[in-house]
């Protein structure tokens, strides 16, 4: 079986596979605290101590991603109002899995299926999500979940929010000719030229964009090490490096910011209709 340990990032969750190790605490928003593979951290370690979401490796986003401008929406012909988060006030920010605890559901030594059941509220719907993380050998899968247990059309959208060390060798490999930046009220929809094959961030000013990219596929790396991104479904990957440039953010999601008035199709769920998504962050050298 996978091991648990109590530490001062709460209830921890260890799995193993080969090289691969991957520290979990359900409690703290469903966040992964570490992936080592090859005994290299390829995320962002959680410091000890911290039981700040926003400090963690990698949180999911469900049931949507990025920012909800003014926390206001229009589906099925109902105005939807959202408080705003406290990262980002006045929107509405990606979702409610990472501000709650999530239920260790299952467990076994190199994976774990965790469980976070929403109540109805502002966000009208009733829905169920889980995320199933399971070791390999050469990385981590990781593979969001949500049911409509409500009785209504519900949208839905997935992200995934992994940090990055960033070091003087940082490099992204992305194909991604435009990019979406933010307005004056920190929405991503203002189009500007993207970036193209191998970036090395040394070289980048401080970046905040949506890069539209729906190959589903991106390389980050250092020296002696590399992982590629490998997601289902994307719209593109949000990319942030704040101005403190300690770290820097490369998140695959579904879907557009601010874009829940116009989902249809795969992005709306019927009554008691499941749809899932899935990452692989694996090591290519």
């Amino acid at each position: 079986m996978g091991s648990r340990t109590e530490n001062s990032n709460d209830q921890c969750v260890e799995l193993r596979e080969g090289d691969t190790v991957c520290r979990v605490a359900p409690n703290l928003g469903g966040a992964l605290l570490s992936l080592s593979i090859g005994g290299i951290d390829v995320l962002r370690a959680t410091p000890i101590g911290s039981m700040n979401v926003t400090d963690t490796a990698c949180f999911p986003l469900v049931p949507f991603a990025n920012r909800i401008a003014d926390g206001c929406f229009i589906f099925d012909d109902r105005t939807i109002n959202l408080p705003a988060d406290p990262a980002s006030p006045p929107h509405a920010h990606h979702g409610h899995g990472w501000r709650r605890p999530w239920r260790l559901a299952t467990l076994s030594s190199s994976a774990a299926t965790l469980e976070y059941v929403h109540q109805a509220n502002s966000w009208p719907w009733r829905y169920c999500a889980r995320q199933q993380l399971s070791a390999l050998a050469t990385g981590l899968s990781i593979e969001l979940e949500v049911t409509n247990l409500s009785g209504r059309s519900m949208p839905c959208g997935f992200g995934l929010h992994p940090y990055f060390d960033l070091v003087a060798s940082s490099y992204v490999v992305i194909d991604a000719p435009q990019c979406l930046r933010p307005d004056d009220r920190g929405i991503p929809c203002l189009a500007t030229p993207g970036l193209m094959g191998q970036q090395r961030l040394s070289g980048l000013a401080d970046f905040d964009a949506l890069l539209l990219d729906e190959s589903g596929r991106v390389l980050i790396g250092a020296t002696g090490w590399e992982v590629e991104m490998v997601a289902e479904q994307v719209v593109g990957w949000q990319f942030y490096l704040p101005p403190e440039r300690r770290y820097f953010c490369v998140e695959p999601v579904s879907h557009r910011p601010n874009g829940l008035d116009s989902f249809e199709g795969r992005d709306v769920l019927s009554p008691g209709e499941c749809h899932s998504w899935k990452v692989l962050i694996r090591r290519t050298r």
